[in-house]
């Protein structure tokens, strides 16, 4: 069967997944494909995990002795795993086919293993996404919520742009653990909308 490059990655990490090939295999294999066969159109998603994964398989090493020569420079066995697991998840989190519980499986894990920006992205994108349940809106949230806490880091643009079940239990985390972030996030609610309450009130008076 002919694959393009792009059905060819797909492919590539199903096997990977599914263990019918080594990471060695895979990496050699992975890198090739998309450093020099793919000419597709990609996703935003795509570009940027399929790119973050080919990083990953080009510097990969299975050898000790690299790894104990020049610290940091080679990825390992289990840097690979990391970064196609992220994949995957992703995957069935924006999948219209996955079932609720698998999303919200995917978004909890998120969560607990991942904290970069694309992540993020993600999380954010899925929560507020008209179709999605309730359940997985509010573990989206809950997950942004850990990955903040865990980062020592809060992004209040990123919080604001919550609502319903993965507002709720955003706000219930950092509530409880940094009630700081918490009042910060009410005076800039309440600075916003008295913003757009002027603003309003202002249009209606010009008009």
């Amino acid at each position: 069967m002919e694959r393009t490059p792009k059905e060819r990655l797909y492919w590539l990490l199903k096997l990977y997944e599914n263990k019918e090939i080594e990471a060695e295999t895979f990496c050699d294999e992975f890198h090739l494909t998309y450093n020099h066969d793919l000419d597709e159109e990609l996703t935003e998603t795509e570009r940027v995990l399929f790119r973050e994964i080919a990083t990953v398989a080009a510097r990969f090493s299975p050898f000790e002795e690299d790894h104990q020569k020049y610290p940091g420079l080679y990825f390992t066995t289990e840097d690979v795993e990391r970064v196609v697991m992220k994949k995957a998840l992703i995957d069935i989190l924006l999948d219209p086919y996955s079932t609720e519980a698998e999303k919200d499986d995917a978004a909890i894990d998120l969560g607990e293993h991942f904290e970069d920006e694309e992540t993020i992205a993600v999380l954010l994108k899925v929560s507020n996404q008209d179709d999605i349940g309730e359940m997985v809106a509010a573990s989206c949230g809950e997950s942004l919520a850990y990955i903040w806490l865990r980062k020592l880091e809060i992004n209040y643009d990123q919080l604001l742009l919550l609502k319903e079940a993965a507002l709720h239990e955003a706000l219930s985390l950092i509530k409880a653990h940094r009630y700081d972030w918490f009042a910060e996030y009410e005076r800039r609610l309440f600075c916003r909308r008295e913003f757009e309450n002027s603003d309003a009130q202002k249009g209606r008076q010009e008009g």
